[in-house]
């Protein structure tokens, strides 16, 4: 009864919340709360059932993770100059 009432609640009321805030989000912060929903359903696995990821499961959860940074880092705009 208590997986399904998670279920319900995480799929229907959390998703209705995020599908509705998108139109007032920027890109930058949508792919970055993209990321961040499988990062922490990483993360509360290892930590609350004691799951210990092998290393290919590691590797993916450090591109996860690098991702997540990517997207949230700030990166220089290269200007092309015209030279006349």
């Amino acid at each position: 009864m208590y997986s399904i009432f998670i279920g319900v609640v995480h799929t229907g009321f959390v998703y209705l919340l995020f599908f509705q805030s998108l139109r007032h989000l920027t890109a930058k912060t949508i792919s970055f709360m993209v990321f961040i929903d499988p990062a922490v359903a990483i993360l509360l696995d290892i930590l609350l059932s004691g799951f210990r990821p092998d290393r290919f499961q590691w590797a993916g959860i450090i591109l996860i993770f690098s991702g997540m940074l990517a997207t949230i880092s700030p990166r220089e705009r290269k200007t092309r100059r015209m030279i006349s």
